[in-house]
């Protein structure tokens, strides 16, 4: 299985101040693929697990979902970068900078 190294930006003064090293931290994972490595670190990100997002957004847990709920989670498998460059770094909440597989780049939220 690949290894993904995540770099996360706390988000705090990302966009004013610029990027410091002080504001990033990594996470490194072996997953199947980007969206189950992005899963694991979920917490990193968000605070809160990704069952627990689910259950916030949609008041109910993952195995309970209907078919339209099951496809915006499948969004997110099939396509997770275009979620993560969605993440507002302005904002003030963490964001994934940069994403490593096997050691190569694989995404940056600022290219």
């Amino acid at each position: 299985m690949p290894m993904y190294k995540i770099v996360i930006n706390d988000g705090a003064g990302a966009a004013t101040r610029g990027i410091k090293k002080s504001h990033t931290f990594t996470r490194t994972v072996e997953a199947k693929d980007i969206a189950y490595a992005l899963v694991e670190v979920w917490e990193d990100i968000f605070g809160e697990s990704f069952e627990e997002t689910v259950r916030d957004d949609y008041g109910k847990d993952l195995e309970d979902l209907n078919e339209d709920e099951l496809d915006d989670i499948n969004d997110f498998y099939e396509d997770p970068l275009f979620f993560m460059e969605d993440l507002d770094c302005s904002s003030g909440d963490p964001f994934v900078e940069e994403i490593y597989e096997d050691g190569k780049l694989i995404f940056s939220y600022f290219d």
